[in-house]
């Protein structure tokens, strides 16, 4: 659905010796061990016992099962770092850690910074201001461990009666949310923090929480290149570095009603 001929920066500066590592150790790694890195259990970030049930499920996730990294909901700072680097320093290869840091650390964590929401910063005009805001949550980020922010939004808020959406979208205008979208991924990847676009193909002009129920996107592929996509194609050409899919129904592209987004391959 989105062109492919874009140039597409690296956030990472590998040697050779970096590459031939990563290409070594992955050609070492069995079937079920390259299926368990693409597993990200969610954790939270509050304090655990090491002789609690819910650290022993981490600890056997992270040793037994060798999964690729952990997402955290929420917690506090403190914890959420000390909880990291047990992980980290129990796991075979390096976990990836990602956090929901959209509007700043404050967002999942009680004791963290929280800056204000996408559409108070659009409503700015300021894109400088975007990006000071991506590079300032990233640099907090990186500080308690984590590598890859799922953010921007990138959702064009065009039905006012969003539950979900609604403010964490930077606009119902597909130019400014798409400007403030590439501004964030810029000013994120200058701090050497990932970035994650969401929630393809737009989840925008929907009036139901997609955690709830499943919402109908409407509209084909050619509506969706002109209005939803627009923001996710700028993201992409900003260099994010992955998309995160919505739980949403497209029947314009999807006709099995059965399958959403996250599961379609027509989408």
């Amino acid at each position: 659905m989105i062109k492919k001929n874009f140039s597409y920066p690296s956030i990472f500066d590998l040697t050779q010796e970096d590459k031939n590592w990563i290409e070594n150790t992955i050609d070492n790694l069995s079937l079920r061990e390259k299926c368990a890195q693409l597993v990200i259990p969610w954790v939270l970030g509050n304090f655990l016992s090491e002789d609690s049930a819910e650290y022993r499920r981490l600890e056997r996730l992270v040793k037994d099962l060798k999964v690729g990294g952990l997402i955290f909901f929420s917690g506090d700072i403190m914890n959420q770092a000390v909880l990291t680097n047990k992980m980290q320093a129990l796991a075979d290869l390096p976990l990836l850690i990602a956090s929901d840091f959209e509007r700043g650390l404050g967002m999942r964590l009680k004791d963290g910074l929280e800056f204000p929401y996408a559409m108070a910063l659009a409503a700015t005009g300021n894109l400088t201001l975007a990006f000071k805001l991506g590079k300032a949550i990233a640099e907090e980020a990186r500080a308690i461990g984590v590598h890859q922010n799922y953010a921007p939004v990138a959702d064009i808020n065009n039905n006012p009666e969003n539950p979900i959406i609604n403010i964490r979208a930077f606009s119902e205008d597909k130019k400014i949310a798409s400007d403030f979208c590439s501004a964030f991924i810029k000013g994120t990847t200058s701090a050497r923090v990932l970035t994650t676009a969401k929630h393809f193909p737009g989840h925008g002009n929907t009036h139901i929480d997609s955690h709830l129920e499943i919402p109908t996107i409407k509209g084909n592929i050619k509506s969706l290149l002109q209005n939803e996509l627009v923001s996710f194609t700028a993201s992409i050409k900003a260099g994010v570095h992955s998309i995160m899919v919505g739980h949403l129904g497209i029947p314009g592209i999807e006709k099995n009603s059965k399958l959403t987004a996250t599961l379609s391959q027509k989408v």
